[in-house]
This record gives structure tokens, C-alpha cells and sequence, in this order.
């Protein structure tokens, strides 16, 4: 199949859990066992990223996997598994420097830009297809994440105070003013968790990105209620969901109705619109954590 095709299906996927009032980026790690946070694949340990995440989380929803684990089918057998009979495969798109496309590491560059538009002549695209620790027999699940924290609310402090962003608290609105670069939150005290503060915090930080200063996104940005307004909005619905991932952080946003139904517009006109926007916020949280002080490991890297 191409490339349309899969951008068909993957929306469609997504469309008829809009159309259910579910969102399979919300709280995508509340798994049980061993699950990992963020899909990852259980070979290389590489996490997934942009458009391959939404899909595996979609995946795993759909079909009530208890992992995130994930891996080719000759990556299962090279590691001594099995794919049960008569198991279904989810098909992920990768992005590759043209002579680094193979299968050893089906994790790549995952940032789901569209044919034509975002993809760049060094790169191609390429579709791989990927099971599920829970299809497999002979595999060992893997260990909770080194990354997620005990406590993760000190971590997404410490995450958006390196950020630096200008960020005003009062009032019962949370948004981000383009003109004034400024975060409007309500206090802490006013949301019914400290997560869901901070998963909140994360959605406007992800707005705050997209200024002309930083990576030039809000170009899109348009009244409440329009399609340019529905697609930020999806943006930064699915960065602070990659956030808030890695972070540990199960708080959840509280949205207008009338944004799912934007979305669900959107999505239904352009199949693609769900990868773009997942490109886009897979580029802000990178951004975002590109502010973050070097690691040791980082360092000697």
C-alpha cells in the first residue's frame, strides 16, 4: 500500500474514537504490569516518536495491550521470540537517511511529514510493520523505565522552570497570548491536582513554542472555532501529551466540547492533518526539552 493509504487508515482510527468521545492520547500509560510510558521498541529500547506514537498508543487501546513494547517481526525472531499465529501487525511510518533504510532499529525518524511538504530529499519514507509484546510468545516483558520518576511532579517543576517562560497566574483561564508571549494560568490551588496543573502548563508551553522567535508555528493561529485554530490546538493537545508521558505526569486537560468537534472536522477534510500536527508537536517537545541543561551522559555523548 503507499503512503496515503496508511494515512487513511491511521485517521480513520483516530476519527472513530473522536466520534466516541475518546482520545487515545489521554493517559495512554495507564497500563497494567510492567507497561512502558512512551511505545518503545523492546530490541533496541528506542522510543517511538510524532505520528508512530499516537498510532502505537491508538494500537494498544484499541486491541488492550498491557505493554508498550514493540518490535519487527524478523526483530522478534533474531531475539529468540515468536508472533503467535494469526496475529495482526500495526503498520508505523519511519523516516530514514536513504542509506539507513532498513529494519534493525524500525524506530527512526518518526515525525510523520507529509509527502511533498515537510519530507526532505535525503530522507524516505518507508512503512514497517510492528507487533505488540502481548503478540508474542519467548520474549521477556521490559523493565519499568529508568526514566519515569517516583515523583513526578518535583521533575515537571524543575522541566518547566528550565523553560523560562513568562507565565502569569490568576483569573480562571488558561491560555497562551501570542501578542504579549505570555502563559495566563489559574493557580494551582484552583485544578483539582497538581498533575493536572501541570499537564495544563505543558498544552500552553507547547502554544508558547510555536512563537515567531522560536520555531514560527503560530503562523496558524486563527480565531476560536476555525480550522487553523483546531489544528494548533491539536498540536498542542498531542506535545503536552508527549510531555506528560515522559514525564510521568497522568493529569489530564478539561477541553470544550466543541473541540473535539473541530478536530473531528479537520481530520475528516485532510487525512493528513493528524500527521502535520503530530510533526509539529513532536518538534515542540523536542524544542522544549532542547532547554533543559546538558545531562552527564549528554555531555560525554
Amino acid at each position: 500500500m503507499d503512503k496515503k493509504s496508511i494515512h487513511e487508515q491511521v485517521t480513520d482510527s483516530i476519527l472513530a474514537l473522536l466520534e466516541k468521545g475518546t482520545l487515545p492520547w489521554r493517559r495512554p500509560w495507564q497500563t497494567s504490569g510492567t507497561a512502558l510510558a512512551v511505545p518503545a521498541n523492546v530490541i533496541s529500547k528506542r522510543p517511538y516518536h510524532g505520528i508512530n506514537r499516537v498510532i502505537l498508543w491508538t494500537s494498544a487501546l484499541v486491541a488492550g495491550y498491557p505493554t508498550h513494547a514493540w518490535a519487527t517481526y524478523r526483530q522478534i525472531q533474531e531475539a529468540g521470540g515468536q508472533v503467535r499465529k494469526g496475529e495482526k501487525g500495526t503498520r508505523v511510518m519511519l523516516y530514514r537517511p536513504l542509506e539507513q533504510n532498513d529494519e534493525n532499529d524500525a524506530t527512526g525518524s518518526e515525525e510523520g511529514e507529509t509527502e511533498g511538504k515537510d519530507a526532505k530529499p535525503s530522507r524516505i519514507a518507508r512503512v514497517f510493520t510492528v507487533f505488540n509484546l502481548a503478540q508474542c510468545d519467548g520474549l521477556a516483558a521490559p523493565e519499568q523505565s529508568e526514566t519515569v520518576s517516583a515523583d513526578p511532579i518535583p521533575a515537571a517543576r524543575e522541566f518547566l522552570a528550565n523553560v523560562n517562560a513568562r507565565v502569569q497566574y490568576g483569573g480562571d483561564r488558561a491560555c497562551y497570548i501570542p501578542s504579549l508571549d505570555l502563559i495566563q494560568l489559574p493557580p494551582l490551588e484552583a485544578f483539582t491536582s497538581a498533575e493536572a496543573f501541570f499537564a495544563t502548563s505543558l498544552h500552553e508551553h507547547v502554544h508558547f513554542s510555536g512563537h515567531p522567535s522560536r520555531l514560527n508555528r503560530l503562523e496558524k493561529w486563527a480565531p476560536f472555532g476555525s480550522e487553523a485554530y483546531a489544528c494548533e490546538e491539536l498540536v498542542a493537545e498531542l506535545g503536552a501529551a508527549f510531555l506528560c508521558a515522559e514525564l510521568s505526569i497522568k493529569g489530564e486537560l478539561e477541553h470544550h466540547a466543541s473541540y473535539l468537534q473541530n478536530w473531528l472536522g479537520v481530520l475528516k477534510q485532510d487525512k493528513t492533518a493528524l500527521f502535520r500536527a503530530a510533526a509539529d508537536a513532536s518538534r515542540a517537545a523536542e524544542y522544549l526539552h532542547s532547554l533543559q541543561p546538558a545531562t552527564n551522559a549528554d555531555r560525554a555523548a
